[in-house]
Order: structure tokens, then sequence, then C-alpha cells
């Protein structure tokens, strides 16, 4: 009978706050509130499939397009107990997600996006009978009957257990700055596409193991050798039969909130933590980041007797970025395999020039491949200069071409940027200036941005027009080639090399780029929760306070003051940050202040259970 689950729902909750135990309040809602259960345990189980089957036609969710259909199993097996044991409301709606899958095969059980979608089905049914439950005793003096005092106390509680569960919603609901796929031969490619958009046949290098066994890898290598495409094909190394589910955060991850949401995932085997560029998540300060998300899932994985592979990279010039020593006996980093890619040697590097020629179509004569790789070896010789050569030749590259050529890769991209019309450029300038606030490159970002920083309003001025030469040119690049390039939500790729080309400097646009962030930033960034927002803005205030004049000085500061004052008053990092750009101010008792209350905040965190890496790097800084 469904009644039993909506009385154990609501038991688990009460027994939280309650002075007796879960199955008490299930007997005492068993005898004195049958009526009520019955009827809410109708509603309950109708919300419920309605609500899945709507998320099934809405995300078109073939593996389970017949659970409709299959509901009966469902029922069976949600009453299949006269009482269910639910430890706490997190519990209650995993176990029955695991019912509703259960009902349509083990497929659709190991599949982690269709788990989520369903989980947020359950997690809001659940509040929806919570809520039928407090209408119905509100007012009613039936308190007592439960053990409470009276019925404010009741319905205090049951709107804790709502909050409880709206925390949970919150966290299935919330952007992910992060992409899970399964451990199968087409969620490991698509893994690949995730870390690059290249795809010229690799060219394998001696230094790189045939077979990756160690539990832990760090990649490392200076900016343009090709740590990122290498990364992913290390992962064509790894018996993916062994591996259950691949993690790779993405550009943005960087909180406590992204790891907190990695643990309402549920594991059905070993995971694969993939992590490009790991040297970028510490320009913020939080570099333990990394340290507290490998923690935490070796903790939950380690509990359900899986195991967790990590395999990241890092761009060798940015080492001392990362928190701790790579040759320290005691330092995280110590376990880890460590393999650094070399400059490439003239036989790999004639091989990577063949076959970007073959991949652009671009002719070239024997002369010229030598000709090419001995400038090459002398100047830059790395994966990405051939690419940026050849990708930008025209059908034949000619001993011409070659005597012409700049030395490195970004004497490339700076001839290539002056090449460009004014408004191209404009579209670059934009993402220099939102490379600041180490947010993905969202087309609505790119656009907003755009629009407002260099008065381009709509419909006047288009958008697409400036956007598809760098498309053409590979400026900007895709995850994948059939996502389109002027979706809200696309994420646009450029090197940071490309980046570095960029002849103009941020200075010019500060203030009205920290203008748009303050009044637009809110409607263009996806899904913008608090702490996005907070991140966004702290990362710009944290890059533009090192530039060191008077006005990016100002700038900072009113960054600073938004989120304390409009976003989020106890936001223990910024108030660190904040104070350290006020002592290099010479703020020194504003500074103090600023510190002696993080302080306090984060003493509070630790004494209330937090324990992660990350809490005790944040209280480090304040010294």
């Amino acid at each position: 009978m469904i009644e039993s689950v909506v009385s154990s729902l609501i038991a688990t909750g009460l027994a939280k706050a309650g002075s007796h135990g879960k199955e008490y309040y299930e007997d005492a809602l068993s005898e004195d509130f049958s009526e009520d259960l019955s009827e809410i345990g109708e509603d309950f189980n109708r919300s419920l499939r309605d609500s899945v089957t709507e998320r099934i036609e809405n995300q078109n969710i073939e593996q389970i397009s017949g659970i409709g259909e299959q509901w009966t199993v469902v029922e069976r097996r949600l009453g299949a107990e006269t009482q269910l044991d639910f430890s706490d409301e997190d519990a209650a709606i995993e176990e029955i997600t695991d019912a509703i899958l259960y009902a349509v095969g083990p497929e659709a059980r190991v599949r982690s996006w269709i788990r989520r979608s369903v989980k947020e089905a359950v997690a809001e049914t659940y509040t929806e009978a919570v809520q039928d439950f407090k209408q119905r005793i509100a007012g009613t003096d039936r308190a007592d009957l439960l053990g409470f005092a009276n019925d404010e106390e009741l319905l205090e509680q049951c709107s804790a257990i709502e909050a409880k569960i709206g925390n949970i919603l919150q966290l299935l609901q919330r952007r992910q700055y992060y992409t899970l796929f399964d451990g199968t031969p087409e969620g490991f490619e698509q893994a690949r596409r995730e870390l690059t958009s290249e795809n010229i046949e690799f060219v394998d290098r001696e230094i790189l193991p045939e077979d990756i066994e160690a539990y832990r890898l760090l990649l490392i290598g200076r900016k343009g050798v090709g740590k990122s495409r290498t990364l992913a094909e290390l992962t064509r190394r790894i018996d993916s039969d062994e591996i259950s589910h691949i993690i790779i955060p993405s550009e943005g991850f960087d909180s406590r909130e992204d790891i907190g949401a990695i643990e309402q995932e549920s594991f059905s085997g070993d995971v694969l933590l993939l992590w490009d560029d790991i040297h970028k998540i510490s320009e913020e300060g939080e570099d333990a980041t990394v340290l507290s998300l490998v923690k935490k899932l070796e903790n939950i994985l380690d509990n359900q007797g899986y195991s967790l592979r990590v395999l990241v990279a890092s761009r060798s010039e940015r080492l001392d970025q990362l928190p701790g020593s790579l040759n320290d006996p005691d330092s995280f980093w110590y376990e880890f395999e460590q393999i650094e890619l070399p400059p490439l040697d003239p036989k790999v590097l004639v091989e990577i020039l063949r076959r970007t020629l073959e991949h652009y179509e671009v002719e070239a004569s024997e002369d010229v491949v030598r000709e090419f790789v001995a400038k090459a070896l002398q100047t830059d010789p790395s994966p990405f200069y051939v690419v940026s050569v050849v990708g930008l030749a025209d059908n034949e590259l000619t001993e011409e071409d070659i005597e012409r050529l700049p030395e490195t890769a970004l004497e490339v991209w700076e001839y290539q940027y002056g090449q460009l019309r004014e408004e191209p450029q404009r579209i670059l300038r934009t993402i220099e200036l939102l490379s600041l606030t180490g947010s993905p490159f969202y087309k609505s970002l790119v656009e907003g941005a755009y629009r407002k920083v260099f008065n381009r309003p709509a419909p006047e001025y288009g958008f697409r027009d400036p956007v598809e030469p760098l498309l053409n040119q590979q400026w900007i690049t895709l995850s994948d080639s059939d996502t389109d390039p002027f979706k809200g939500e696309t994420e646009y790729r450029v090197h940071d090399i490309q980046i570095e080309a960029i002849q103009h400097p941020v200075d010019n646009a500060l203030e009205p780029f920290s203008n748009y962030l303050l009044s637009e930033l809110r409607a263009d960034l996806p899904e913008a929760e608090n702490e996005r927002r907070v991140s966004t803005h702290r990362q710009f205030a944290n890059q533009v306070s090192e530039l060191g004049t008077e006005e990016s000085s100002e700038i900072a500061t009113v960054h600073y003051q938004y989120i304390l004052q409009s976003i989020d008053s106890d936001d223990t990092a910024t108030r660190i940050f904040f104070g350290r750009h006020l002592k290099n101010q010479g703020e020194t008792k504003k500074a103090t202040e600023k510190f002696n209350f993080a302080i306090e905040s984060l003493t509070e965190e630790i004494e209330n259970g937090r324990n992660d890496p990350a809490i005790y790097a944040i209280r480090g800084m304040t010294r």
C-alpha cells in the first residue's frame, strides 16, 4: 500500500526533531491518521507517476519511455514492505528512485543522468506529500497524537522536512559545473570530446605508457604542448570495463557547492575523475578544491566498496599554483605518477604535420615539410603551433609561407588578430574580459558583455556576423560540431594562447565591463545561482586587484562590496580576499576586521564538523 510509503516518508522527517524514534511515528500515523495517509498516498502515487512520465517526455528519455505502462510494478515494489527503512530524507529519495528504475531494468539504473532526473521528480513529489500533510493537520489540535506539544511545533518540524528536501532538490537542479558520463564506450568517447574538440589523428609519444595502471596520474606540460589532447587519449589506455562513471569538472568548478552537487550523484561502480588545467582552479585562491573533491569522492566510493581513479593535467609554468610540493613525501601529489610532456622531437613533429595537412586538406611538398620542421624545432615545436599554421593556410603550404612564418604559435595568432575586422576583434576582446571572471564563455555571456561594453545594441548590431569568421578561422571552437553556436548556453572554447594574442589591454574596458557584471550578469549567466555569481564577481575582483592601478583597485573594491552587500554577506572567502586587497592598499584596520570575521566563521564551521582540506587552506590565507 502506498500509504505505508508516505507514512515512512513523514515519520523519517519527524524523528529528526521529535522525542521518539521513527517506528513510533509510523505507528502513531498509522493508528490516528490512516484516512489522511490513504488520501495522501493516492495523491503521492498519481503525482509521482505524472511527474516522472512528464520528465521522460520533455527530456526524451527513451530508456524508460514505457514506465507509465509499468507503473503497477513500481507500486508493488514500493508496497512490498509494510515498513520502509528510510534513514533520512536523502535515503528515502534514493530508495524510491531505485524502485522506479527497477521497473524498467538494469540499463536505466546505471545511467546517472536518468537517475538524476527521476530523483528530482521524487524529491518534488515528496515535498508535495509533506505540504499536503501540513494542510490536513493545521488547526486540528492533533499534534499531541504524535507527541508534539502543539500544532505550531509539529508544523515547524514539517517545514524543516520541506527545507531539507528543498536543499536536496536545489543540488539536483543546480547547474552542473561538471559532466558525468557512463563508463561505456560511448561515454568514454563523449568524455574525450568534452576534453578537446581536436579530431586530428593522435600521434603517440614514447614517454606515454601503453596501459594506464596508476590510480593517480598527473600530466604536466607547457602551454600548447598538447596536454588536453594527450589527457583525452590516455583514457583509451584504461580498461573501460573497470570504470562505471567518468566525471569531468568544467571551467567554473571551484566551490564547495559544486562538490556538494557531486555528492548527490549515485554511483554503481568505480569512477574516473578527468580534470584538465587544474592550475586554473587555484587562481582564485581555492587551491584545495582539487584535494577536497578527490578526498570526498574517495570517501563516498570507499563506503560503497568502489574505487576512484584520477587523471589530471597542469601547465608546467603554473605548478607553483598547485597546493603543496610535488616532491614532498607528505604531499597530496606524492602518490601521483607524473608524466611531463617534452617539446616534440623531429620524428613526432613530422608525423603531426603530415596528419594535420591531411586533416585540413592542405598540400605541401617534402621540401616544405623539411623546412617547416627545421624552423619549428628552432622556435616552437608544439602541436598547437602546427595546427595554428596549417589550419590557417590556403590549399597549399609553400616555401614562401615557411619563410614568412612567425616563430611561435602566439605570433601566428597575433598576426591573425591584426587581420580581423573591428567587430570580430571586439568579440575576442569581450572573451578576454570574461576570462578574468573564471566563467565559461557561454554565448549568452559573450553576447551580453559585447553589447554592453562596446555599446552594440540589437538589432542595429548583429551578433552572428562578427562571430562566424571567428568560428571559420578556428578562433572559437565548440565541444561538439553539431552544437548550435548561437544557442544561449553554448560554451565557446578559446585557447589560452589565442587569448594572449589579443592586442588590446583590458584596462581600457574594465569600467564598462564591471558595470555589465553588476547590472546584467544575473540575466545572462545560465541558471545563475548565488554561489556562482559570488564566484564570478570574486574572481574578477581578485584578477583586477592584481593589475595595481588606482582604477583597478577601485573596481575590485566595488565587486567585493557588491558580493557582501547584495549577494552573500557571510561569504568567508570574499572577506578574506577583500581583506588581502585592503591590506595591500594600506588599509590595515579594515583588513583586520575582514580577517577576524572570516576566522570566526571558519572556526565555527570546523567546530560544526566541516573537515575538508579547503577550509584549512582558506583559514591559512588569513595569516
